[in-house]
Formats: structure tokens, C-alpha cells, sequence
């Protein structure tokens, strides 16, 4: 498996080393290796690239900063804050595992962010697919899995949110 991020500038490959998966994470321009994860947990089954605001309660901080400013600050710090979330989040790497949890990697970290699992996924996760940057929930996830099932997850509290089954 291996995907281009969005933009083009970083590179994600998977291979397969003595019952492990590594994921490699290059950089287009330098031809050089940015980050590395051995994935030792489960068969890595799908990846894809996926830009998610993981921030927890940004609205809420943001929107009490916001009350104490006055209208003219406060409209400039709303607006800003509508503009962030597109900009701001981070690419990671969504890898979806043989035992139905996903991993979360941030090759600007270098690391594991988030495991996404929950006990009704334990199927393969055939597919991944994140949100368009601009969408109104920029920290979800579905997932199609070998149960015929898709999952939308919430990758800023870790749940499984909804799923749909055929």
C-alpha cells in the first residue's frame, strides 16, 4: 500500500518486514525518509491520507475568548477561527487494521496520535476515507469493513459514532 498526501509532499509505503508492517513516510522533494512506525498490532488492510482536527474543545475556548472581547475583536476572532480548521489540521496517515481499529500517524510528530477501536469493529477495514478539509466536521472518519459495515468515527473523541450496516 502507499498514498501521496493531498498536497503532494509527502509520500506514505507500507511493507511488509518478518510479521510486521513499517510505514515509511517520504519526503517528495528530498527523496528522504521523514518518519518511520512499525505496526506490530494487527495486518495493516487499508491507508490513506486524511487532514483532522483533533483539538479538543478549541470551539469552546475560542468562544469564551470571544465574550470577553469586544464585538468589533470578537467578529475578527470568529472569523479567523472559521478559517483555521482547513489550515491548521494536521495531515496524518490513517492506517486501518486487519482487527477493525484504525491508527492515526502524524509524520510531522513522528508518532502515533490516536487508536481508534471499538469492541462492534472487529472486522478488516477495507477502506478509509477522511473528510474534505472544508467540511463542517473536520475530525471524522469512515470506514468500510469485511462485516459489510460502514463506521463513521469521531477521531477528536476516539468513539465510533454511527454505524451502517447493509
Amino acid at each position: 500500500l502507499s498514498s501521496f498526501s493531498p498536497d503532494g509532499h509527502l509520500f506514505a509505503f507500507l511493507s511488509l518486514a518478518i510479521d510486521k508492517h513499517v510505514l515509511k513516510v517520504y519526503d517528495t522533494a528530498t527523496r528522504r525518509s521523514v518518519a518511520e512506525h512499525v505496526v506490530d498490532a494487527a495486518r495493516v488492510t487499508s491507508l490513506c491520507w486524511a487532514r483532522l482536527d483533533l483539538a479538543e474543545g478549541q470551539g469552546k475556548a475560542a468562544d469564551e475568548e470571544g465574550s470577553r472581547k469586544n464585538k468589533r475583536k470578537k467578529r475578527n476572532s470568529l472569523a479567523a477561527d472559521n478559517a483555521s480548521p482547513s489550515t491548521s489540521a494536521p495531515q496524518v496517515v490513517v492506517l486501518g487494521l486487519s482487527d477493525g481499529s484504525l491508527l492515526l500517524f502524524s509524520p510531522t510528530h513522528g508518532r502515533l496520535l490516536r487508536t481508534l477501536s471499538d469492541p462492534s469493529s472487529s472486522t478488516a477495514v477495507l477502506a478509509v476515507a477522511g473528510q474534505d478539509s472544508t467540511a463542517v466536521d473536520p475530525h471524522t472518519l469512515w470506514t468500510s469493513n469485511a462485516d459489510g459495515a460502514l463506521r463513521l468515527w469521531n477521531g477528536r473523541t476516539n468513539e465510533l459514532s454511527q454505524s451502517l450496516f447493509s
